[in-house]
């Protein structure tokens, strides 16, 4: 049997780089030393010593010269290994090598970022006082301007070691600054207590230092040790520089207030730092024993011996019972003693990090970042990710993934943070620290799983430095650390920018922006990456005591968690509440009453934990906005009618905010120009959209039109402008006369947006056609028709003409993501196409009508053919490989109604049988897979989403396709009223059974029971979409894109104009407001398609494997329109959530050969894939995936 060894040569950070770009191996030397019968693959060796022949000057060839000697005649088997292991040290090498990059430009980003977050001169700290942390300056969505007293002690434990170890004394005086602050906070009365009555467990303060008086988890039971181990660590560096006075006048006293509260109250219960479980944590109780064991140090240091023996007698009570955490049979810690979730959380990792002292080797008892059970649950804790997060899939089960809180986690969606994944790293390199310091490495029974993945064969036992086997597995932990920070730099935006998360499906950030505690997160991992280590604490020798002792403020474990549940409808703004008669309920307090969770609404609860073997008496009670008039359950409709109501200014006033050039939120942008939403990171929509913008000015138009509100003409006219110009603008997509027109979005100046993005989109020009029109015929209708012949027509002809020569090629979808034939933007198309013949004869140009009824017959005809008859709903796309259920096709039937063409199927109007059965089919869709619809029955309003295979913020519902659903029923409703009867068809039988199970098919006079039944329930089933909305609209009435499935947080873009302009559509409909017709009515669908879209297309999926730098991207194109023709500018960008694996779906046209290649993209630098062109061709059907690896 063969016997070898590899050793993976790590080149210094001032190795030459023409060695990294010149070796094959991306600067991987082997050293493979092989004992079978003295042979060796001599052959590969020979090319590899040719190439290293070169750099002899750098000293690399001598690596080579055992295998450069030996024979040539290595068997199959053993060259398959060899090629393994050269795999294997590239891989090592180019991500080292990347690593090294990330950090190299991260930290002084992190270091410049964190302190743009400490008062009162950081750039992001407008309003924190002196010292102050601020955790986020996101102000919603959430809003982090507060400081936390954890949070804030980490940050400046961070700091403090920054100056301590020499690197930055510039830092002092911000030390002393955070002193003076958390001198003052301390003695701020809280609704924890005050300084004397347990008010030091307070978790957040505001930032200027007054108390956060709102619920919140409270008591938090780390921020005193945590600051309390801050302060020491600068305390011990004066008196090392003789400046023992500052610290008994200043420092003490705040480290005293702290140690002698964790002294009296660890063993109560307390939230964990995630603050949501109270119980007992093992990262609160690691870091109080941590405090109290180096504060009974300094208080010796400062003469303080009755304090010290205080600290090192609860200390050793508290050593003892962190033990009781460990979970032997599942090898992990079980983070928090309540909860009901598996324990396994970054708590612990988070715990051993912060409790790492060198001097204690690998103890176990502290749980050190080396010992087995940290290394243990290490392992489990990473493992059970794995699964969970798509940005995993893919990746080796012994390779470094991102890692969240909890796997239970559903925050935000339960994302990875960025905290948590450094966390691991960090604990990685501080075992390392330890292993090189003491110079061995020891394997026992519980650390056996943790090793072997990283070598299958290894066993229980101590390992010496100068072995193989210490090597080995130190060189593969050492990788492994530093795959967690490789995953941190792939989803790290090239700003370099931290938010507290990333996205589990995408990677892109989320939630809180510029978090504090993520730049100090990579800080300190860079920190233990470079072999920084900290001052001890004296975690060396400590004993376990044989028998716990309870102490200081009750018994462990003398809490009962009680969860209240109370059945309660509530209008929009309510909540509920819990009050009683202990202190944990607030005693009988309104003000700080608990607020009770709506997730399984009409169920609220909570769960609070209670003294035990104590009696109770509580009560709920309720409490509303300034909006509501909630002092008892109302109706639902009176619920939606008071949102409309307030819903409805605000919503107008929102969409008017964000069009240039005065909208308060539209700064920077053009006259007329309508910003898709203010939010310009997390994501960027500070551009406008063609479509969005029509919608927008459809609704204004509409508006104007009918007289509610007749100062928004001259808006109308700015949009005309803009729309004029902006027609003219060349872009990625073409010019004016060579497919421009289906640009998607613009720069808000006006100019071209030139990003890679999905294009063309061509339900733009239809729609602000269709938007134009709708005003031309007012003016027509007023006598103005020269403006509209001189100013409106040219743009609505060139729209119109270009509907018309393009209808029948595939598109971008409207949510941007699928290339095929969509229906939404056919049906609108056709309206556009209908409605503008129509137009055109009006002034004249009847040339022109010609050619758009021709087209709109041909539209009309290819419209049905998305009809699914056996599942009885419109599939919205012809490609992409999804359900098909969309909320594309409750958005066509509203905004091609009609009123005049009743319930006619051909066009899809709202109360269509066609379009009423595929609404239900499209609502179903969601009643189960988002956490805010649970418990809601069956034939009740929902919240619903784009369509349910959505992954995009982690596939929530949107506001726009919620309203979407009540405006079609509303819509539904005018006309059955208009028209005095209802028909129930076989096609929407299944519709109507959602209110009464026994309708039969026929038709309904409106002077029926019948009638009035299902009217009755169909305006009950739409109002409760509306209800949906409301209940998760904020208090301020701002409508995001997206609300949290989980939550019903608002989440993605904030202020979003389309939701808006959503909110205000549905409310009119809802008022029985009916749009002018556009000529629906009387249609006949010809017999005969004529222009079809040609031909079907190949769903052709291309993946690369390519290793890329931070910043770098992989991008495709080729010799067909589809593969953008050979243009970089315009190349396809590759999806690496499977990297180094680079991904993208296109539809290619069937029975096609074509060419393509794969470009590099980095920092505006183009690097062309090497020659020769990669050839394929196209079946005449299904679907085709290409497996390629860069060249």
């Amino acid at each position: 049997m063969a016997n070898f060894a590899i050793h993976c040569w790590r080149p210094s950070h001032g190795a030459r780089s023409s060695i990294i770009a010149g070796i094959v191996l991306s600067s991987c030397v082997i050293l493979v030393q092989f004992f079978f019968l003295d042979i060796v693959w001599s052959d590969l060796f020979d090319v590899l010593w040719a190439k290293l022949e070169v750099y002899k000057a750098d000293g690399l060839g001598v690596w080579f010269y055992n295998l450069k000697r030996v024979q040539n005649s290595t068997p199959p088997k053993m060259r398959s290994i060899v090629l393994t292991a050269l795999s294997f040290c590239a891989a090592v090498f180019a991500q080292s090598s990347a690593v090294d990059q990330y950090l190299s430009r991260q930290v002084p980003i992190s270091k410049t970022s964190l302190l743009a977050n400490i008062g009162p001169n950081g750039s992001r700290s407008h309003g924190a006082l002196p010292g102050v942390v601020v955790a986020s300056p996101s102000q919603v969505d959430p809003d982090y301007v507060y400081t936390w007293t954890r949070d804030a002690a980490l940050v400046f434990k961070a700091i403090v070691e920054q100056y301590t170890r020499g690197e930055d004394n510039n830092l002092r005086s911000l030390i002393d600054a955070y002193v003076w602050s958390q001198t003052r906070l301390q003695q701020v009365s809280n609704p924890s207590g005050t300084v004397a009555t347990g008010g030091l467990g307070e978790p957040k303060f505001n930032i200027d230092l007054t108390a956060y008086t709102g619920s919140w988890g409270r008591p938090q039971r780390d921020g005193p040790p945590l600051r309390a181990t801050a302060l020491v660590g600068y305390a011990n560096h004066l008196i090392a520089q003789s400046n023992t006075s500052y610290v008994t006048s200043q420092i003490w006293p705040v480290v005293k207030l702290d140690l002698d509260y964790t002294a009296a109250y660890w063993n109560a219960t307390g939230f964990d730092l995630w603050e949501e479980v109270s119980s007992s944590s093992f990262f609160t109780t690691s870091v109080q024993y941590r405090a109290l064991v180096e504060g009974a140090t300094l208080a010796a240091a400062l003469g303080r011996a009755d304090d010290a023996k205080v600290y090192r007698t609860e200390a050793a009570k508290v050593l003892c019972f962190l033990q009781t955490y460990w979970n032997a049979n599942g090898g992990y810690v079980t983070a928090n003693t309540g909860g009901g979730r598996s324990g396994k959380d970054a708590n612990v990792a988070l715990a051993s990090i912060h409790s790492f002292d060198v001097a204690a080797g690998c103890d176990a008892k502290t749980f050190q970042p080396c010992s087995d059970k940290a290394l243990s649950n290490l392992k489990v804790y990473v493992d059970s990710f794995r699964q969970i997060y798509s940005i995993n899939n893919g990746i080796a089960s012994n390779a470094a993934v991102a890692t969240g809180r909890y796997p239970e986690d559903v925050y935000y969606n339960g994302n990875p943070w960025y905290l948590t994944t450094a966390a691991v790293a960090e604990q990685l390199y501080d075992a390392l620290i330890v292993w090189d310091r003491q110079g061995s490495l020891e394997v026992t029974n519980i650390s056996l799983a943790f090793f072997r993945q990283f070598s299958s064969s290894v066993s229980t036992g101590k390992y010496a430095k100068g072995s193989a086997t210490y090597k080995s597995l130190t060189d593969s932990v050492r990788n492994f650390a530093d795959g967690f920070i490789a995953v941190i730099a792939k989803y790290t935006p090239a700003d370099g920018s931290l938010a507290e998360q990333y996205i589990r499906n995408t990677g892109a950030p989320i939630s809180a922006r510029h978090l504090t505690w993520s730049y100090a997160s990579v800080l300190t991992a860079a920190a233990a990456r470079s072999g920084y280590v900290p001052e001890s604490w004296g975690a060396k020798g400590a004993v376990v005591p044989s028998v716990c002792e309870r102490g200081g403020g009750g018994a462990i474990g003398n809490t009962v968690p009680v969860t209240f549940k109370v059945q309660a409808s509530t209008a929009w703004g309510e909540n509920i509440y819990l009050t009683g008669s202990l202190d944990a309920l607030n005693a009988w307090s309104p003000e700080n009453a608990i607020l009770m969770s709506s997730a399984s609404y009409p169920t609220w609860s909570v769960t609070v934990n209670l003294p035990a073997n104590t009696q109770i008496e509580y009560k709920y009670i309720r409490k509303g906005n300034a909006l509501c008039f909630c002092a008892t359950v109302l109706a639902q409709s009176s619920v939606v009618d008071n949102y409309v109501a307030t819903e409805s200014p605000i919503a107008k006033a929102g969409l008017l905010a964000n069009i240039g050039p005065s909208g308060s939120k539209a700064s920077g942008a053009k006259s007329g120009i309508v910003i898709a939403s203010p939010s310009n990171t997390n994501p960027n929509y500070l551009f406008t959209w063609t479509r969005d913008s029509a919608l927008v000015f459809k609704t204004i138009v509409d508006q104007f039109t009918s007289g509610a509100d007749t100062s928004l003409r001259t808006s109308i006219d700015q949009y005309l402008a803009a729309q004029t110009a902006l027609q003219q603008v060349s872009n990625p997509s073409g010019t004016v006369s060579t497919g421009g027109l289906a640009e998607p979005k613009f720069n808000i100046d006006g100019t071209a947006f030139t990003g890679a993005w999905g294009r063309p989109q061509r339900d733009g020009p239809a729609l602000r056609a269709t938007a134009l029109i709708t005003y031309a015929n007012w003016l027509i209708a007023n006598s103005n028709t020269s403006f509209v012949t001189s100013k409106i027509w040219p743009v609505v002809k060139l729209d119109l003409d270009y509907v018309q020569n393009n209808w029948n090629q595939s598109t971008f979808d409207l949510w941007e993501e699928v290339q095929s034939s969509s229906f939404f933007t056919t049906a609108v198309q056709h309206r556009a196409l209908r409605e503008g013949a129509a137009f055109a004869t009006a002034i004249g140009q009847t040339s022109s009508a010609s050619g758009y009824t021709t087209q709109a017959a041909n539209l009309l005809c290819f419209l049905q053919s998305y009809w699914n008859p056996t599942a009885g709903y419109i599939t919205s796309n012809t490609g992409g490989g999804r359900s098909g259920k969309d909320a594309n096709s409750a958005l066509a039937s509203i905004h091609t109604f009609d009123p005049a063409a009743g319930c006619d199927a051909a066009t899809f109007q709202p109360c269509s049988d066609k379009a009423l059965s595929s609404l239900k089919v499209y609502v179903d869709s969601f009643r189960s897979i988002y956490g805010v619809n649970s418990g809601i029955a069956s034939n009740a309003a929902v919240a619903t989403g784009r369509y349910p295979e959505d992954s995009y913020f982690g596939g929530n519902p949107w506001y726009l396709t919620t309203a979407a659903v009540a405006e079609q029923l509303y819509d539904a409703l005018i006309v059955w009223k208009k028209q005095g009867n209802l028909s129930v068809t076989s096609t929407s039988l299944a519709f109507f059974r959602q209110f009464s199970s026994s309708v039969a098919t026929g038709t309904y006079a409106s002077s029926t029971s019948t009638f009035t039944t299902l009217t009755t329930a169909v305006q009950n089933f739409a109002d409760g979409f509306l209800a949906i909305n409301a209940k998760y609209t904020p208090s301020n009435g701002g409508l995001s894109e997206q609300y949290d499935r989980n939550t019903g947080s608002p989440t993605s873009a904030v202020d979003l104009t389309w939701s808006y302009a959503a909110a205000l559509t549905a409310f009119s409909a809802r008022k029985g407001v009916s749009p002018a017709g556009w000529g629906a009515a009387g249609l006949t669908v010809p017999t005969t398609c004529s222009g079809t879209p040609s031909g079907p297309s190949v769903a052709v999926t291309f993946n690369v494997v390519a290793t890329t730098q931070f910043g770098e991207n992989i991008f495709l194109t080729g010799s067909i329109d589809a593969l953008k023709n050979w243009s970089p500018d315009n190349a396809l960008a590759l999806s690496a959530a499977n990297y180094p694996t680079w991904s993208i779906t296109v539809n290619l046209p069937a029975n096609t050969n074509f060419e393509y290649k794969y470009i590099r993209k980095f920092n505006g630098a183009v690097t062309w894939e090497s020659d020769p062109n990669n050839s394929k061709s196209t079946g005449s059907s299904g679907s085709l995936t290409i497996n390629d690896t860069w060249r």
